[in-house]
């Protein structure tokens, strides 16, 4: 941490670096980045720029984001006035500092003047350890490392006082003190756009109505968010659990819901929402939002993605609004929503198929614990609809199946169902699940004919993710593929036909 703010304060551009990737990934960037040790006397970088920030390459490879100083003051100030750090916090460093969220929590508390704790790497058992032993008050983390935390917290509880069933709230459980903020953001937007407060100590310790709220509280309140008689009809046979609240904008961010590219602008109003100093409010919400991508902008916004005009001209419009190929709407209340990736919109047979309606869809399955939903290349549909699952314990596929993960990347979403072993053998009594099957119950979810999975494959490992715990659809596609051209035969020598019958 003092390097990096040596670096910066000498006027240097900073570029943290992922440590997990490979001599070729650094080399790569290394070359795209071209760096050089500048004069000694220089007091600020001719270009504006403070930091570079490579994302975390969800679905395409990392880009590296030029991030000004302004944008992490901003992002700061968001920070203090809705988390709340102060110079009586211990911040815990769980989140590493070459992503932008851990990054930019990290220059709030420093802000703030809390105490810093660092640790290696995460690790659950000793997070735990180093939270009880340093007295932390703060910290940021993914949902993956939330639940590892709080299976860490139950196997420690179960071997001193037995078990601790019974709990429905893990999180809740292991630090029943805390107050839970979630937050959306990206590398591009110098990571948090919008706020959500999840749960407060009083929810849990019993104080009642004389608690004090906090700042998140108030802009945010806590509570089921409630889409009543402001959810668009383009939302309205969403398979349920496909549609994430994810808060307000914090202060001095806009969010804008804009038609998708071949979307008729003229039938789809667009809606804004903007906060300032007298809080958050919903712009456009008269018409009733409408689908489309979130748009973001203010001083947060990335100056542009280093030495590469082509993808910054088609990241940024000549406005300043900052395309964050993210889907969703803005309710009646300036709350917005989120569907997913943009790129997660399968075009098949002239129809938009949303990727997390199918996988929320799929997941509501005994059988399946977890799916990646994606688009394969189809001569006459354009794209056909693709899916991945990973299987539950005690479950077989009638299909292509992979035996086990592979190339050794980290995995995510096995929903603790993960485990090794072919599907084609599975030991005792085993139910089978077919193509056939889960379409029908895809149907009775309410999705239409084409949106059903037209070609599926099942592992027992979970779904292959980058370093920030996200799926990596480019390579659920490849391994989609590879299977239905019969490249990895010998994996899915079990399987059943390719195609359905739709």
């Amino acid at each position: 941490m003092e390097s990096m703010l040596g670096v910066l304060d000498a006027g240097c551009i900073l570029c943290p670096v992922n440590w997990r990737w490979s001599v070729q990934e650094v080399a790569e960037a290394m070359s795209r980045l071209s760096p050089a040790l500048p004069q000694l006397q220089l007091l600020a970088p001719a270009c504006g720029t403070a930091l570079i920030v490579f994302t975390s390459g969800t679905t395409a490879a990392p880009k590296a984001v030029a991030l000004s100083h302004a944008s992490f003051h901003a992002q700061s100030l968001a920070k203090l006035a809705l988390v709340g750090y102060s110079p009586a916090d211990t911040y815990l460093h769980l989140a590493p500092l070459f992503h932008i969220g851990g990054l930019s929590s990290a220059f709030a508390a420093l802000m703030a003047g809390c105490a810093h704790v660092f640790l290696p790497r995460f690790e659950p058992a000793a997070a735990l350890a180093v939270v009880a032993r340093r007295r932390v008050t703060a910290f940021i983390a993914v949902p993956t490392m939330l639940q590892d935390l709080a299976a860490a917290a139950a196997a420690a509880a179960e071997a001193t006082a037995g078990s601790m069933a019974g709990s429905t709230d893990a999180v809740a459980r292991t630090f029943p003190y805390a107050e839970l903020i979630s937050a959306y953001g990206m590398t591009e937007a110098c990571s948090s756009m919008t706020f959500r407060h999840l749960r407060s100590p009083a929810a849990t310790t019993g104080g009642g109505a004389h608690a004090v709220a906090s700042a998140a509280q108030l802009w945010a309140p806590t509570g089921p968010p409630s889409t009543t008689a402001v959810a668009p009809a383009a939302v309205a046979g969403l398979a349920a659990g496909s549609a994430v609240c994810v808060g307000l904008p914090g202060p001095g961010v806009q969010i804008q819901i804009s038609p998708m590219e071949g979307q008729d602008a003229a039938t789809v109003p667009t809606a804004t929402a903007t906060t300032g100093t007298e809080g958050p409010s919903g712009g456009g919400a008269q018409q009733g939002p409408a689908v489309g991508e979130v748009m973001t902008r203010g001083p947060h916004v990335m100056r542009g993605y280093w030495r590469d005009s082509e993808a910054t001209a088609k990241a940024l419009t000549p406005d300043g609004w900052l395309r964050t190929g993210d889907l969703g709407f803005l309710a009646g209340d300036g709350a917005l929503w989120l569907l997913g990736r943009a790129k997660d919109m399968i075009k098949s047979g002239g129809e938009n198929v949303f990727a997390p309606q199918v996988e929320a869809a799929l997941t509501s399955h005994p059988a399946v614990a977890a799916a990646a939903v994606v688009g394969l290349p189809d001569e006459r549909l354009g794209e056909q609809v693709a899916a991945l699952l990973v299987l539950r314990d005690g479950w077989s596929f009638d299909g292509p199946t992979l035996a086990a993960p592979h190339e050794g990347a980290p995995y995510a979403g096995d929903g603790g169902q993960g485990g090794s072993g072919s599907a084609a053998a599975v030991p005792g009594e085993a139910r089978g699940i077919s193509l056939a099957a889960l379409q029908a119950h895809c149907r009775a979810q309410g999705l239409a004919g084409f949106r059903l999975p037209r070609f599926a494959a099942a592992q027992r490992g979970p779904l292959p993710a980058n370093s920030s715990g996200k799926v990596q659809k480019p390579r659920v596609r490849e391994l989609l593929a590879a299977l239905r051209a019969g490249a990895l035969a010998g994996d899915a020598a079990s399987g059943s036909s390719v195609r359905s019958r739709l």
